[in-house]
């Protein structure tokens, strides 16, 4: 299989992603997961899109690119809701945080 230019182009944002399919496997290295920051957590579903994406332009199989868009989709909708949520209860962290006499003052 030659690869062009253009392919290998494709290929190139994959490479950080090969560590962590490496270490899925791996029983003894839950650790990787558990220190994955928060925020490659929230970001990660465009991520797999793209890889299903990439799994379709290569002509992967109709079934493996359907779970990668799948995943991708749901790992972005979570995504959103936890943004949703945080920012929610980051409001009501200020509005609590804010003392009395300031709350009740009328511009």
């Amino acid at each position: 299989m030659h690869l062009s230019a253009v392919d290998i182009l494709i290929l190139v944002p994959l490479v950080p992603a090969l560590p962590l399919v490496v270490v899925w496997y791996l029983p003894w290295e839950k650790w990787v997961w558990e220190r994955l920051p928060k925020q490659l957590r929230l970001f990660a579903g465009p991520y797999v899109l793209y890889a299903s994406f990439v799994l379709w332009h290569f002509g992967c199989a109709w079934w493996a690119v359907l779970i990668g868009v799948a995943a991708g989709i749901g790992w972005s909708v979570w995504a959103v809701s936890q943004f949703s949520v945080g920012r929610r209860n980051g409001a009501k962290q200020m509005q609590d945080s804010t003392p009395p006499a300031t709350r009740e003052k009328k511009l």
